[in-house]
């Protein structure tokens, strides 16, 4: 399957299910001093990144994603443990966001929450002390999932400077241990190949890095991540209007 092809499903994925006015959501906050981040998460495997076992080769596209911005003591998930949020799995085992959106978007411990699609930005605002946490399931596997290392992206060091640049090397391929593993670019559990959704043995192990004997590309060779940050101070004050928090440059309110 082309890559192409691979772009049409993830984004027939996400388009399919995802509410039209779901793109981003923010919660009600106090009054704080943010800075506006721009996230690009790029799918960058080239057509034969994965090995097959009759000497060919196929592609290794990531699927559509969830994004959420929670205080740095949160954690979506934790290595060495069980899934504690059943609707994590349908986003690692068949590629589907919605079911975890409409779970967190109901969370008083998340800040903002939105879909997205590999290459194709995202924005928010965040202040000092707020994380990142995203997700985007490795397609070719059966449980397989992108995902910043020690619980999410930190957006500001200690100074409170929003941390920018490309942070690939902050990102983990993450085992879900909700499905027995097949090998990858070849199992017919795994989302490009199974004929419906939730399909697979299941496992009930435990989350953490790959390592379950198959050969996986490098991180750095499937994704790419890259954090801009805006020099300019904004200010939110939330409306009584259904809960919108508006966002303005410090000294232009």
């Amino acid at each position: 399957m082309t890559r192409k092809l691979f772009g049409a499903l993830a984004g027939a994925m996400l388009l399919s299910a995802a509410p039209a006015s779901a793109d981003i959501l923010y919660f009600p906050t106090y009054v704080h001093d943010y800075r506006h981040f721009q996230v690009t998460i790029t799918d960058v495997a080239p057509r034969n990144a994965i090995g097959l076992p009759d000497r060919t080769t196929t592609s290794a596209p990531l699927g559509p994603g969830l994004w959420i911005l929670v205080n740095v003591d949160y954690a979506l998930f934790r290595d060495g443990k069980p899934l504690r949020i059943a609707e994590i799995e349908p986003l690692v085992e068949d590629a589907n966001p919605v079911p975890l959106y409409e779970r967190l978007s109901r969370s008083s411990f998340i800040h903002a929450i939105g879909f997205f699609e590999p290459g194709h930005p995202f924005d928010f605002y965040a202040r000092p002390g707020e994380k990142l946490i995203f997700l985007t399931m490795f397609l070719q596997s059966n449980d397989l999932f992108y995902a910043p290392a020690k619980g999410g992206l930190v957006l500001f060091d200690f100074d409170e400077n929003p941390r920018t640049g490309d942070v690939t090397d902050r990102v983990r391929l993450w085992d879900a241990g909700t499905e027995v593993n097949e090998r990858p670019g070849g199992g017919m559990f795994q989302a490009v190949r199974q004929g419906s959704r939730n399909l697979g043995t299941d496992e009930r192990g435990v989350v953490r890095p790959v390592r379950d004997g198959f050969g996986y590309p490098a991180t750095d060779k499937v994704i790419r991540v890259e954090v801009e940050a805006s020099d300019t101070l904004y200010r939110r004050t939330d409306t009584d209007r259904d809960d919108v928090g508006m966002f303005a440059p410090i000294g232009g309110m």
